[in-house]
Order: C-alpha cells, then structure tokens, then sequence
C-alpha cells in the first residue's frame, strides 16, 4: 500500500518546486529522492493468496542517486518554466534522456500511472451494485464486463442524430454478424459486443 509520503515524494519532477538559485540545488529533492529509492529501489514484501514472496525492485538506488545530480541541473536550466506533465512528457517520449537516466524515466512511468485516489475504484463497485443485482447475479464475467464498460464509458445521455447513427449502424452490423454466423441465433455476450463497438465510434 502506498503512502502518502511516498506518493508526495513525486513532487521532485515539479519545476514549481525548485529553489530560486541553482547554488540550491545540491540538496534539493534528496529527502523525497530517499523515499522513493527505499520503496521502488528495494525488494517489497507481497502476499498473493497466503503466499509471501518478494518483488523485484523497479529501479537501482545508486545509480537513481547518481541520476538525480545530474538531472536536477538539467530541470533548472530547461525545464524551470515548464510543467510537471513537460517534465513526466520528456522524460518518456526523449530517447536521449530516456537513455541517459533510465531509473529516473522508470520513476516518471510510475508517476504517470500511479492513482491519487480511490475515486476510480470505489465509482466502479457504485456502478457494478446497479448493473448486478440480486436478481441478475448470474451474469457471467464477460458479459459482466461489457455492462460495466458500458455503465462507466458510455455517454450518459445521447442526441437524436447520435441515436439515427446507433440505429443505422445496428441494422448494418446485425446484417454481417448474422451473415457470419450463418443465421444462428445472437448471444447476449455478441449484443453486448455489438453495443460496445457503436458507443465506441459515436464517442470518435
């Protein structure tokens, strides 16, 4: 589980937060650095189903230390008017960069991924309570997951050219899957999918 200080720690890739003279800069984002380094750069202890094992760390501690002193320079003279998502930005799309301080690129990876909150996960049980119900409760996986996709991707209200097009497309796509499955009849889990495909191309 993360903390809040291991998360925070991220704030080192902010220009924002750098210090106004570059003679500051042999200190700063050492602490932070170290906090990281001791979560990312050493094995963590997993439990999967009463099994422990250890994972393999995602980046080396010496050699992200050594990156740092040269990066944090390199932050102040071109990226001090810049964002954070420049900063994330450069440091994944630059092959230059990417090279020169691969386990600084590795941490920037991570904090381009790396949820804030719970928000997401907990808006997904609220919307899977309302899809599966006590009288639906033998929906299968699949079929679940199609419903879910549909409950939290889709458009929540739909104009009447928006609904012409799902019409139109439905009767061409019906046409072809049945001519495709050579007049058997649809399953749920082919109407789901069939569904999936036209919000998809109406939200294009």
């Amino acid at each position: 589980m993360l903390s809040s200080g291991v998360v925070s720690a991220f704030s080192i890739f902010d220009p924002q937060q750098l210090p106004d003279k570059e003679e500051s800069l042999s200190n700063y984002g050492a602490e932070k650095l170290k906090k990281s380094i001791s979560f990312y750069g050493e094995p963590q202890k997993v439990t999967i189903q009463s099994s422990c094992a250890l994972s393999t760390p995602d980046i080396k501690g010496d050699l992200t230390k050594a990156e740092w002193k040269i990066f944090r320079r390199l932050l102040f003279t071109q990226f001090q008017t810049k964002t954070v998502r420049d900063v994330i930005s450069a440091l994944l799309s630059n092959n230059t960069l990417t090279s020169a301080f691969p386990n600084l690129a590795t941490l920037a990876m991570i904090e381009s991924v790396i949820p804030v909150t719970t928000c997401t996960v907990e808006r997904s049980f609220s919307h899977m309570k309302i899809v599966k119900t006590r009288l639906r409760n033998r929906l299968g996986d699949e079929t679940l997951d199609m419903l879910m996709k549909i409950a939290i991707e889709g458009p929540k209200t739909l104009n009447n050219d928006q609904l012409d097009m799902i019409i139109d497309l439905w009767k061409t796509s019906c046409l072809s899957i049945i001519a495709i499955t050579c007049n058997h009849v649809m399953t749920t889990s082919s109407l789901l999918k069939l569904v999936l495909l036209l919000l998809s191309l109406i939200s294009m």
